[in-house]
């Protein structure tokens, strides 16, 4: 079965999306103190509860790096749960800038960027959502008429 250009577009965007992760988790791991990538902890982190970008640089690598790469891959092999993990990559990258601009507020258009990117990535989702098999059995959403 051919992919249609919307899970294409899932896999390119999260395969950029992944790249970013890493780039940036990788950057924060090395340096926690932020300056590899202009990001002064004392004044950003002011105010959060972490010291240094350790915490968050790992939690970057790990959720907005490797999972993105994996789902990427996983439609690549057509693994049957990548549907679901699309839908989880938007979600965790809303969630993730959400979290971050309520910590340290909106300071930088990427922060925008990244949350645009969530939302598009979880529209593409939703659209290339798999029909699911109708209810048998008069269950709970079942029609009465």
């Amino acid at each position: 079965m051919r992919r249609s250009a919307l899970t294409w577009s899932l896999v390119v965007l999260e395969l950029f999306l992944a790249a970013g992760g890493l780039y940036g988790g990788l950057s924060l791991i090395s340096d926690p103190t932020g300056a590899a990538l202009s990001m002064p902890s004392q004044t950003v982190l002011a105010g959060t509860p972490f010291a240094n970008f350790l915490v968050p640089g790992v939690v970057l690598f790990a959720v907005n790096g490797v999972f993105p790469l994996v789902v990427a891959i996983a439609e690549l092999m057509r693994a049957w749960w990548v549907r679901y993990a699309h839908v989880l990559v938007g979600a965790l990258l809303t969630g993730w800038m959400g979290v971050q601009v309520w910590l340290i507020g909106l300071s930088a258009g990427i922060q925008v960027m990244y949350l645009l990117l969530g939302l598009l990535i979880l529209t593409l989702a939703a659209a290339t959502w798999p029909d699911l098999p109708p209810r048998h059995g008069g269950g709970r959403w079942a029609s009465h008429a």
